[in-house]
């Protein structure tokens, strides 16, 4: 598992480690090396500045990130255990771990009932929140592009994004969600 200032700030630290290092280097040391500390510190600060925003923004993003690096320990250990048992990866069990964890261990029936609902509609989950809040999260987007975003997101299938998404649809509302996948088509939710 991550450390808590990961979970909680973006960075690990080791970025904490540089940017300390760097700095008490620019202090301790002249000429070049000075030089040297002060640029690697600056760069380090705007890294643990960049990385805070981006974990702490817009809504989705306070649970994505979070609940990927939480996905990523849960995978680990559902590979373990299908390597072990000699059966497949599970998306099923890895993804009720995820929802479980995002909602609750109290919340089981509610969350089999999630994955149940996503199991079945898959992408066609992310097109309709696009669709429904389209004039919020593609401002002005030509028809013909809002068509290919929804299309797009139809080819999803049943993984942590979709729990993910669901998840940020009851915590922060559709609008929330719909943008969520728009940016797992941009590339901007990794």
């Amino acid at each position: 598992m991550a450390s808590d200032l990961k979970w909680r700030t973006g960075f690990g630290w080791g970025a904490v480690l540089v940017g300390v290092s760097a700095g008490a280097a620019a202090v301790s040391f002249a000429g070049v090396s000075r030089w040297l500390g002060i640029a690697t510190a600056t760069l380090a600060a705007a890294f643990m500045i960049y990385q805070y925003r981006k974990w702490n923004g817009r809504g989705w993003r306070q649970v994505h990130f979070r609940a990927m690096l939480a996905y990523s320990g849960i995978a680990r250990r559902e590979h373990a255990v299908a390597r072990d048992s000699g059966r497949a990866f599970d998306f099923g069990n890895a993804c009720t771990q995820l929802g479980l964890l995002l909602c609750g261990e109290d919340k089981k029936s509610a969350v089999d009932a999630m994955l149940m609902d996503l199991t079945r509609a898959q992408g066609a989950f992310l097109a309709g929140l696009v669709e429904q809040h389209a004039a919020e999260v593609l401002p002005g987007a030509p028809l013909e592009f809002q068509r290919d975003v929804s299309a797009r997101l139809r080819t999803v299938r049943f993984g942590p994004q979709l729990v993910i998404a669901y998840v940020i649809e009851n915590i922060h509302g559709g609008a929330e969600a719909a943008r969520y996948a728009v940016a797992l088509l941009t590339g901007d939710a990794e």
